[in-house]
């Protein structure tokens, strides 16, 4: 967990783009729309991760492929993104946003913590498609 960068960094600048687990799994498979991804993370956005998505990106690769390679993929997360923790007002607008939506506690939780820094969330998740501040990229 050394990687976290600097938050004094970021003083004065726009907090921007906070990146999905869906598309970083869609990056490291190497699909069409990991194209686009490999946009967002080769740019000079700040970019966030949510300690969940990294959490579901390595449980994912874990299960799909290996623990070198689930290592691999976070160092590179990490490397890349500032990592946001989950603060406990997050966590209770997270269960909020569970109970009225009906989504999952971890997508629920990503996009509390996206609206918590006033970051907009890129993903393909379908229940993402029509709400606000979510840039989606799914079919």
């Amino acid at each position: 967990m050394e990687n976290l960068r600097n938050w004094g960094s970021l003083r004065g600048k726009k907090l921007t783009v906070l990146l999905d687990s869906w598309c970083w799994v869609e990056f490291f498979n190497g699909t069409k729309v990991g194209e686009k991804i490999a946009e967002y993370i080769d740019s000079d956005k700040s970019l966030f991760i949510s300690v969940i998505n990294l959490a579901e990106v390595y449980k994912q690769a874990l299960t799909k492929r290996n623990e070198k390679d689930a290592d691999e993929m976070v160092h590179i997360m990490m490397s890349r993104c500032f990592l946001l923790p989950v603060e406990p007002e997050t966590a209770l607008n997270a269960a909020k946003i569970n109970w009225q939506k009906k989504w999952g506690l971890g997508d629920s939780l990503i996009y509390a913590t996206a609206r918590a820094h006033q970051l907009q969330l890129v993903s393909g998740d379908p229940h993402f498609k029509k709400e606000k501040d979510v840039v989606y990229l799914g079919r």
